[in-house]
């Protein structure tokens, strides 16, 4: 039977994710080493610590190698979380640790001299339009199924689904955001911004703005609330039933990267396993399109 294996090293917290997995019902298994993935439609690599135990893990447990094989030349679907999105990276400020190089870009560290370090606690997630909302081209809007085409450009379509005749680009922070290349339905029964727990001083700058799936505000004033909802609410965020918003005061400036997503590959900074309903739902959509639509390895 399919499962989704989870990579279980020395820097990791895997048993939380497990434990999250079995709560929805999924076929789930903890990954000690490559030699025990075979069967696996999908990899999460959960993380906790720094980028340079991460990668010193995974290197002398042999996962680099089986990653780079499966990942990124057979398309294995694969979800990272917190230090599991930072060391896809080229390289981290953290130890100055030289990462996969999956996606290019930097892990910088947040400015304690502008907001508290480290960043822990609830915060807002934007997600890019075209990951939440119903696939379609975003200039004729025809609604659209899998590997559909848009009725005027008959431009073939992948399940990321928009019209390649309109690429469209990241824009500026105060509008909308589209997202380039995504082949998972990540976010259906989210909204286009919901809460999670982040725990992180480092934060990825990708240079291809195309793979941002979502963006959150960290700034003084946002940093004073984050702090105070973590002293607030329960840390598996099963008590939170309040409006976060008026808690969490917008305000415009001091963005980072929160999540990417390219092809198969998707990475959040914020823990899922530890995000209440909207983790378990992501979670469930993550397992859900992996064990359906991916062979095993």
């Amino acid at each position: 039977m399919a499962y989704i294996g989870i990579i279980d090293y020395k820097a990791g917290n895997s048993p939380s994710v497990l434990n999250a997995l079995q709560r929805l019902n999924i076929e789930a298994r903890l990954l000690a080493a490559p030699e025990n993935a075979g069967g696996s439609a999908g990899i999460i690599l959960p993380g906790v610590g720094s980028a340079r135990a991460t990668m010193d893990s995974l290197r002398e447990s042999g996962w680099i190698d089986f990653l780079n094989d499966s990942v990124l030349k057979k398309g294995l679907p694969f979800l990272g979380i917190c230090v599991g999105l930072q060391i896809l990276f080229e390289h981290s400020e953290e130890g100055d640790t030289l990462c996969l190089g999956w996606l290019k870009g930097q892990v910088k560290r947040f400015d304690s001299a502008k907001v508290r370090v480290p960043h822990i606690g609830w915060n807002l997630v934007r997600f890019a339009d075209n990951a939440v909302h119903s696939p379609q081209c975003t200039v004729h809007s025809p609604q659209l199924k899998d590997n559909a085409q848009c009725t005027m450009h008959n431009a073939q379509l992948e399940d990321s689904a928009q019209c390649t005749a309109h690429s469209p680009q990241l824009k500026d922070k105060d509008d909308n955001f589209q997202l380039s290349t995504f082949n998972f339905q990540l976010l259906t029964g989210l909204p286009a911004e919901s809460y999670f727990y982040f725990v992180n001083s480092y934060y990825a700058v990708p240079k291809d703005k195309s793979i941002i799936l979502s963006m959150t505000e960290y700034t003084a004033e946002t940093s004073t609330a984050v702090s105070f909802l973590a002293g607030q609410l329960s840390f598996d965020g099963q008590s939170v039933t309040g409006n976060l918003k008026e808690k969490c005061p917008k305000d415009y400036g001091g963005e980072f990267c929160s999540a990417v997503a390219y092809k198969n590959i998707i990475a959040t900074q914020f823990h899922l396993e530890k995000s209440g309903e909207a983790g378990l739902e992501m979670l469930k959509n993550f397992a859900a399109n992996a064990l359906k639509k991916y062979k095993t390895v």
